[in-house]
């Protein structure tokens, strides 16, 4: 009896530790494939389609200040699982140099996200509430920003891939 009761107990360990796994892969996948799809397909078309640059400024600007709470949030949630993995199995993780990889990676695309959510989308949006003259590209403080929120969101999705492939793997929890 005591052993059908630890295989059910590994068994929905094992369950758990898989339903986490597949949460954290779509949290990451919607972050990572997200910024991939709205920068290099999006974007271009959105800019290809409306003539007038400021009003196509204006739709992709608005489109991430709706992107990007939704990307932290997902990545608070990716978070939440690695921080919940590690309290679960503390040192066995620590020895795993996928897992220490996979988290570095996973806590940098975090820091992005939240840089992008909070500072960087924001502050072009008021940059472009504010600003009365015909185009805010001829401001050079306004092309520096752009240029960082374009290698946040580029960062992000190829920091991001390292983690999708460690956990896709299946192979982060084994000692290196």
């Amino acid at each position: 009896m005591k052993m059908m009761e630890e295989i059910h107990e590994k068994s929905f360990l094992e369950r758990t530790k898989a339903f986490f796994n597949i949460v954290e892969v779509i949290c990451l996948a919607m972050v990572v494939f997200g910024v991939f799809t709205l920068g290099f397909f999006v974007a271009p078309e959105v800019f290809r389609n409306i003539p007038e640059r400021e009003l196509a400024s204006e739709v992709m600007t608005i489109i991430f200040l709706k992107y990007y709470p939704f990307a932290f949030s997902c990545m608070a949630i990716a978070i939440t699982i690695e921080l919940i993995s590690l309290l679960s199995f503390g040192k066995e993780l620590f020895r795993s140099k996928l897992w220490l990889t996979q988290f570095t990676f996973v806590l940098f695309v975090g820091v992005l996200t939240a840089y992008s959510n909070f500072s960087l989308t924001p502050q072009i949006n008021e940059m472009r509430l504010e600003n009365n003259s015909p185009s805010l590209w001829g401001d050079p403080d306004f092309v520096r920003l752009h240029q960082r929120s374009e290698k946040a969101a580029k960062a992000m999705f190829l920091f991001g891939l390292i983690p999708l492939g460690i956990i896709s793997s299946g192979k982060r929890r084994s000692k290196s």
